[in-house]
């Protein structure tokens, strides 16, 4: 790798660090697990690592959603009465799965650590953005954390064989050290 590959490799790791949000103040704390990049037509899956204290019932945690940035389409994980029902709309119904999954409690610390997970099948360029994971306590302790999907495509056209995207895809995908996935 040439220096000036590596500079630049160095400087996208650092812009996609830095664009992932991670909120941690209050007695719950959410951060996305780490940006996500899929094909076009596959299944996107993101997910969000949370921690909560000992002494909250998660019983008592009865909203968690995954919000597209403008908040048109969104999937929700309601509890009530011990009970869990997911809702999805917009874009989302249909092709949208939300979940929760817990792991046991540390002695050491006294937290409970979950993920909070979206899988979002079939995925075009127009799924490409930014994504909100949310936690709610009785409607009043909300807590957040955003994450980005890029979706990446190739299209060809008749006759040469490859579209003039193409070149841009693989050499992204050479700076971020992914090379080229067909």
């Amino acid at each position: 790798m040439t220096c000036l590959a590596s500079v630049a490799f160095i400087l996208v790791c650092v812009v996609l660090s830095a664009v992932t949000s991670t909120v941690k103040c209050g007695p719950i704390q959410i951060k996305p697990l780490h940006n996500v990049t899929v094909g076009e037509g596959q299944t996107a899956t993101l997910t969000w690592d949370f921690t909560i204290p000992s002494h909250i019932d998660v019983s008592e945690m009865n909203d968690m959603t995954v919000w597209t940035e403008t908040r048109t389409s969104y999937c929700e994980l309601m509890s009530e009465g011990g009970a869990h029902h997911t809702f999805c709309y917009g874009d989302f119904v249909g092709r949208a799965e939300v979940r929760v999954t817990w792991f046991p409690r540390s002695e050491g610390n006294r937290r409970r650590r979950g993920e909070l997970t979206l899988d979002l099948r079939n995925v075009t360029r127009a799924d490409t953005g930014w994504y909100e994971g949310e936690i709610k306590l009785h409607g009043q302790d909300i807590r957040n954390g955003k994450m980005f999907l890029r979706v990446i495509g190739f299209t060809c056209r008749q006759g040469d064989g490859f579209s003039k995207g193409i070149g841009a895809g693989v050499a992204i995908g050479l700076l971020l050290g992914d090379g080229l996935v067909l």
